[in-house]
């Protein structure tokens, strides 16, 4: 019983993580921007110093940090990826992902620059506040997470499904060349999708600061961690990344629980390559029958 908080909680920022992904990935054609953990640090980061420096509360905090990654995605998206993307029409190019390995890099260093090599941590909602079941103890900023994260995924899979922007941005990422030709907004409907992904991203960083705090250099774990959950969980859906985040959250804690920390990297790692070599399109992902 223990476990289900850490789990949901977890869960809930890599859950966020793994969405950001769909939204990208949803609106390129399937090009994943691994820089999208950085946009998590820079969230957390910058409303954590927003409170140090100016003590503003937790919701201003997550307001602001959620601007500073929106604006490092929208950058992403508009100065580096698009160029790229329209450089490389080939569909399974490798050069946008590598620039998106690059600006990883580069993000992190200029998060060093900006904030600092120690770790800063943001405010808390309701913080002191505390609920208890049983013998459970349960921190109000903890349900605050679990609640946004489920409300994040309701809009924007009622976004994706029903409004007119969402299924653009759908129709856009099933066939771009197609898209342009009957005229649709491709590279704004790209700009969206990325700002957005920055702006769910941005929120999870300013959720989950307050935790354990952030250090600059953290965006890699965010990346790795949210790419391997949305495959796990099923790249068509927001559902799957849902799942995906915690049930992979879920397997790591009953690891570390029960093994030891130092089997969380294995079991990631061994959870990739069984995903990807025998279940690609995720467990709530519809399996390709192949004729002939």
């Amino acid at each position: 019983m223990d476990l289900i908080l850490p789990i949901l909680v977890n869960g809930s920022a890599i859950a966020l993580v793994a969405l950001g992904f769909h939204l990208v990935m949803r609106s390129t054609g399937g090009i994943a921007d691994f820089a999208i953990g950085q946009y998590v640090i820079i969230g957390g980061l910058t409303g954590a110093l927003f409170s140090i420096k100016l003590n503003v509360s937790a919701l201003y905090a997550v307001i602001i940090g959620c601007l500073a990654s929106t604006l490092v995605a929208f950058l992403n998206e508009t100065a580096v990826i698009r160029p790229t993307v329209m450089r490389n029409r080939n569909p399974t190019a490798i050069g946008p992902v590598l620039v998106t390995v690059s600006l990883l890099m580069i993000w992190e260093q200029v998060a060093r620059l900006v904030f600092g090599d120690l770790p800063l941590r943001g405010p808390s909602f309701l913080a002191g506040v505390r609920y208890s079941i049983g013998e459970i103890i349960i921190p109000a900023h903890s349900v605050v997470i679990v609640v946004i994260t489920a409300l994040i995924f309701l809009i924007v899979q009622l976004w994706l499904g029903y409004s007119k922007s969402g299924l653009m941005l759908r129709a856009v990422g099933d066939n771009r060349l197609a898209a342009e030709l009957l005229g649709f907004r491709v590279n704004r409907s790209r700009a969206v999708a990325f700002m957005l992904a920055g702006i769910t991203v941005g929120i999870g960083g300013g959720l989950v600061c307050p935790l354990s705090g952030f250090w600059p250099l953290g965006g890699g774990y965010y990346t790795i961690n949210g790419f391997i959950a949305l495959f796990l969980g099923g790249v068509a859906t927001p559902v799957g990344a849902l799942v995906g985040g915690m049930l992979l959250e879920a397997l790591k804690i009953l690891v570390s629980r029960y093994l030891g920390n130092g089997y969380q990297d294995y079991l990631v790692l061994t959870l990739a390559l069984l995903v990807f070599a025998f279940r690609p399109q995720g467990l709530l992902g519809k399996s390709k029958i192949r004729s002939g």
